[in-house]
């Protein structure tokens, strides 16, 4: 088949355009859907038996209506409000207003006057609002778990759904170096690992610059370094170059994702924080879901080097968007300020993460339960295998995954606000370690069900450990060294998946089953440990209770930057930091 780049324009101009018209609206559901439109049934029954009889309106003459006008025009407008107003008033269900209710309605209505009617309807008047949660829902009320949110959190959102569609080179690289570069598998697999040690590489120094130089320029740099990268894989020829490449694209993608992590930090609150992480994982793993099929339908006709490239615009956007609606969101603190306050110094310097061994903990117990979770590409395939079960049975076995996260991740971050980040954690520890432990159970006759079973167990475990463990970085870390600290458990998640998969495998060929078991065991050792956690506090935070005013002073020595400022001005939010909101109502 020739390749036409006519059709090929107009192809991708068709489905530019229809992703933009749905990313659109999408944004307009998200945003608008959830606003309150309930109406005051008190107010409106005053208002309508206050106005004069409209019944007739309609039936009078054109020059009658213009004889009313012209005469009374606030009459005129009141008596066609009146009218709009009762044609188009909801229904009540007759199933919710009781019997003495109708009468009382009915006698009001029928045998007192007007006067007394709306006295009788002000006194009977609620004397202040009705709470939220005895309003009554409409139809957009589900969506409400997606208002609140600032404008610079669209923007990121929406580019990591867009980088999570085009993401082609890392699902496809090994295919494509064995079938088009004519490389072994094993040689194939070497290259693919770079990845990881180019992620291990660069996620604390990333981290690390984004406390001190902002977290809007390392992003806006990583980005535009993986969008050079991934052009370059897509013409590169040599093997050593190739690489090269791949060691470079994860260097650039650990480069900016702890200063995206500190972002939502600073931009959301603590409260709603893992609600926040949850929809831009969901937004990721619905692109992912999309990006092998359109992978598929542009490889056989186009080629690896058109695929590639499309990874690169994707970023491309990605990038620009940041570019375009993401301010500098870094907490500043003043230079006289850092030798007056004891506890600012220490956090300012890279050596307060090593004092924090709450922090350090976490950081510890998590690398095993990463470890755990990246059992799924390492040794669930060869387990598989090894009962009769090709790569085929495998695709459609782990496509359970995507699928799961798709249809799950709303309701299950919606459900996050309502637990402690510890718990649900610990939860998520136990879904995960139950999920691989019923791996152990697989037999030839209905070892296809068992992991489909499974999947489904340790998907939703992901689904909640996945957002919960960027919530707890961004609580455990000073407001200085955000994202430093999401640095350290990026690169935690990098020496976790190496050492994973290891030994794993290694359990896996000296005593078979009993990896799965193992997994079942520290999964709930795991999740003790986190629940114990969860209430065990750092000694700087004992300090820090003991001396509220060196606790006050550092909080009032945090600004937002000039460009957060102006950010929230212009959103029409107060700038005032927690020690000066705290002052402020200590002198009033």
């Amino acid at each position: 088949m020739m390749f036409d780049p006519t059709l090929f324009l107009r192809i991708c101009f068709s489905i530019l355009t229809g992703m933009a018209f749905l990313l659109y609206g999408v944004r307009s559901l998200l945003i608008h859907g959830g606003r309150d439109t309930t109406v005051n049934p008190q107010e409106l029954e005053r208002l309508v038996a206050a106005a004069p009889d409209s019944t007739e309106h309609w039936q009078v003459s054109g020059a009658e209506h213009c004889r009313a006008y012209f005469a009374d025009r606030q009459a005129y407008r009141t008596r066609v409000l009146t009218f709009f107003e009762r044609a188009l008033r909801p229904v009540p269900n007759p199933m919710t207003i009781s019997q003495k209710d109708r009468q009382q309605t009915r006698s009001r209505r029928t045998v007192l006057p007007a006067e007394s009617r709306a006295l009788m309807e002000e006194q009977d008047a609620p004397k202040q609002e009705i709470p939220a949660a005895h309003r009554k829902r409409t139809m957009f009320h589900a969506f409400a778990m997606f208002t609140g949110y600032p404008r610079a959190y669209w923007y990121l959102l929406f580019g990591t759904l867009i980088n999570g569609t085009a993401t082609f080179v890392l699902p496809f690289e090994s295919l494509y170096l064995v079938s088009v570069r004519h490389l072994l598998v094993s040689q194939a697999s070497a290259i693919v690992a770079l990845y990881g040690i180019g992620s291990c590489v660069s996620a604390l120094l990333g981290g690390v610059l984004a406390d001190r130089i902002g977290r809007r320029p390392t992003i806006l740099s990583g980005l535009v370094g993986l969008t050079a990268t991934t052009f370059a894989l897509a013409f590169i020829q040599e093997t050593w170059l190739i690489a090269l490449l791949t060691f470079l694209m994860g260097f650039w993608i650990s480069w900016y994702r702890p200063a995206s992590n500190a972002v939502l930090a600073d931009l959301i609150p603590q409260a709603r924080q893992a609600q926040a992480n949850s929809l831009v994982y969901w937004a990721y793993n619905l692109g992912m879901a999309a990006s092998p099929l359109l992978a598929s339908i542009i490889v056989p006709y186009i080629g690896y080097t058109i695929l590639f490239c499309a990874d690169g615009i994707g970023t491309a956007l990605f990038c620009l968007l940041i570019f375009l609606g993401l301010p500098e969101t870094r907490p500043t603190a003043t230079r006289s300020s850092m030798h007056s306050v004891p506890q600012l110094k220490q956090a300012a310097s890279t050596s307060g993460i090593w004092r924090n061994g709450r922090f350090l903990l976490y950081t510890g117990l998590s690398f095993f339960l990463t470890s755990i979770y990246f059992q799924y590409s390492s040794t669930l395939p060869a387990d598989m295998q090894l009962h009769g079960l090709d790569a085929a049975h495998y695709g459609l076995v782990i496509s359970i995954n995507g699928i799961v996260v798709v249809l799950l991740g709303l309701p299950l971050s919606h459900l996050l606000t309502r637990f402690a980040p510890f718990k649900a954690l610990a939860v998520s520890v136990l879904l995960l370690g139950a999920g691989f432990g019923l791996t152990a159970l697989a037999d030839s006759l209905f070892s296809l069900p068992l992991y489909a079973g499974s999947v489904l167990v340790w998907t939703i475990g992901e689904i909640i450990f996945v957002p919960v463990s960027a919530t707890i970085v961004a609580l455990l870390s000073p407001t200085t060294e955000r994202g430093l600290y999401q640095g350290v458990a990026r690169m935690s998640w990098g020496l976790s998946a190496f050492a994973g998969p290891l030994l794993g495998g290694l359990v896996l060929q000296q005593w078979g089953f009993a990896l799965w078991i193992g997994c079942a065991v520290l999964g709930t050792g795991l999740a003790w440990s986190f629940l114990l956690l969860g209430r065990v506090k750092n000694r700087a935070q004992l300090n820090e209770e003991a001396l509220p005013s060196s606790a006050n002073a550092l909080a009032s020595k945090l600004v937002p930057s000039p460009e957060m400022e102006m950010y929230l001005a212009k959103c029409g939010k107060s700038v005032l930091t927690d020690g000066k909101r705290k002052a402020k109502t200590a002198a009033s």
